[in-house]
């Protein structure tokens, strides 16, 4: 509805008679409602889920309204956060969001999407891992941007991909320029990828050699890579 200019009529005493000033005000449209948003039954992937299984949540959110309508989708594991997102959604889209984690035991993990005070929950069943090997594949060199500026972060990554029968362990030690930074580890299901990666920030110019070793079950893979600091 179209809001209506309202004229006030104000007489004000000016010296010895009187003048009389014409006000008009427009009172502010009512705000239009945000978009009618409807958050759909989860989606757990994949269907059987070991310790180190990476698992996919989406949640689907679709606008049923007529206007385009912010909103935040948020994922809850055991009742901590482990994703969160901030989209806008136009009127009558849908829009599949997906948060991933890596369960570490087996056991029943309570799954939680909130969006703009809706809600959807579930139940993940984590069973304990299946008889034989671990085997771990490295599909790629260590990725890391080239070259860096001083001052600037470094972010380091490598994938790790359990082509084995079973859950494993695994560690990964970082060095730069043979010096020793930090190992970073998990738990990888069968069929499951996860990153190993290094972050830091580079103070100081020069040439950069850095050695990643994955260990697992005895096993052990070397990757290598470099970058410069300009």
């Amino acid at each position: 509805m179209k809001a209506m200019a309202k004229v006030v009529l104000v007489s004000l005493v000016v010296g010895s008679g009187y003048a009389v000033y014409r006000i008009v005000t427009t009172p502010e449209a009512p705000s239009a409602p945000e978009g009618d948003l409807e958050l759909a039954p989860l989606v757990i992937e994949p269907a059987d889920i070991y310790p180190g299984t990476r698992v996919f949540i989406s949640g689907i959110v679709t606008n049923n309204g007529e206007l385009q309508a912010p909103y935040v989708m948020e994922w809850y594991v055991d009742g901590a956060r482990v994703g969160r997102t901030e989209r806008r959604i136009n009127p009558g889209n849908v829009h599949t969001n997906s948060s991933d984690f890596y369960p570490q035991e087996a056991g029943s993990y309570a799954i939680e999407v909130t969006v703009n005070g809706l809600r959807q929950t579930g139940t993940i069943m984590v069973m304990p891992s299946p008889a034989g090997e671990p085997d771990f594949q490295i599909p790629s060199n260590i990725i890391v941007l080239d070259p860096i500026n001083v001052g600037e972060g470094m972010y380091a990554t490598i994938i790790l991909r359990n082509v084995g029968e079973a859950s494993g362990n695994w560690s990964a030690d970082w060095y730069l320029n043979e010096v020793f930074q930090e190992t970073d580890s998990g738990i990888l299901g069968p069929g499951s990828d996860a990153r190993a990666y290094l972050l830091g920030v580079m103070e100081i110019a020069g040439h950069y050699e850095i050695r990643l070793v994955v260990t697992w079950n005895g096993h052990a893979v070397e990757r290598a890579g470099s970058f410069d600091v300009i």
